[in-house]
């Protein structure tokens, strides 16, 4: 089976390289790169989102220490009043503790989730208007490939349009506005 396997597998190789080899050339590689880190770290609209998002991150920490300081609070008063009532209160007392608990979690992990949301948003506003600027240095320039520079083991320095694009985004795009979406 797995020789039968082998030789449908090598067969139809072989008729595509017989068919691509009857087809016309291609045309030769034109190749420029970028290093679309660098851009989505050290351009204008990226330094504005990451100072947005340190922004943001320090208000929420600092509501997330708030709130966390008023639940330990709360959880050594119900702890001294153990002793003090009774059986059922105590019990009555902790569930509620601990759904208020279980509350401010889940309102912890929604706001991550809007928070990440947020983040993706201007992350694929940065993204899009690099593509933008990419497709049209590549058309004016005859680029029929342009690939990251990850993707790529030994790049030629000349090759490197990354300087230019980054031009262009922080003109095009200065900033990008981190927005929210609602709570739901």
């Amino acid at each position: 089976m797995v020789a039968q396997l082998k030789w449908i597998i090598t067969s139809f190789c072989l008729a595509i390289v017989c068919v691509v080899a009857q087809a016309e050339p291609l045309p030769p590689a034109v190749i420029a790169i970028i290093d679309y880190r660098a851009l989505e770290l050290e351009s204008d609209a990226a330094l504005d989102v990451i100072r947005q998002v340190n922004s943001y991150r320090d208000k929420y920490q600092a509501e997330i220490v708030e709130h966390e300081d008023a639940l330990r609070s709360e959880a050594q008063e119900l702890e001294r009043q153990q002793t003090i009532l009774a059986p059922e209160v105590f019990k009555e007392k902790r569930l509620s503790f601990e759904q208020r608990t279980q509350t401010f979690q889940q309102e912890v992990m929604e706001r991550n989730r809007r928070f990440d949301r947020a983040l993706g948003n201007a992350r694929n506003e940065i993204l899009r208007t690099v593509l933008v600027i990419v497709t049209k240095i590549a058309e004016d320039r005859k680029f029929n490939i342009v690939l990251d520079n990850s993707q790529a083991l030994f790049v030629a320095t000349a090759l490197d349009i990354t300087a230019q694009v980054m031009e262009e985004l922080n003109e095009k795009l200065p900033t990008v506005a981190v927005k929210l979406p609602p709570e739901q």
